[in-house]
């Protein structure tokens, strides 16, 4: 089949057809090449990114080994509400794996 030619659909739109170098871009971005995870965790996702419980990611906020993101708050056309910061605490995957990094310990 010469590369021009298309090739029906992998997946729900079976309508619709693809190019046989749009399926190899799909084949070559594989789950390892690409980061789909959201970058923000909230406590519970940070104590599961860690495998630890919610109440140590807590611990280490507290005690300032931890920083946490508090995104802005934009309210709507309408003027209800009040602009400020999120109370949602969220915690960059960035900072959990320095956080890992600086506490790996080498065995002797």
């Amino acid at each position: 089949m010469a590369p021009h030619q298309r090739r029906p659909a992998i997946g729900p739109d079976e309508n619709r057809s693809v190019s046989i170098s749009e399926l190899a871009l799909r084949r070559a971005v594989t789950p390892g090449t690409l980061d789909s995870r959201p970058r923000l965790l909230s406590r519970e996702g940070a104590a599961e990114y860690m495998s630890t419980s919610s109440r140590t990611v807590q611990r280490l906020i507290e005690a300032g080994k931890l920083p946490v993101v508090k995104l802005p708050v934009e309210r709507g056309a309408n003027g209800v509400g009040q602009a400020g910061v999120s109370r949602r605490v969220l915690i960059d995957r960035r900072d959990l794996d320095a956080l890992i990094d600086n506490y790996k310990e080498t065995q002797r």
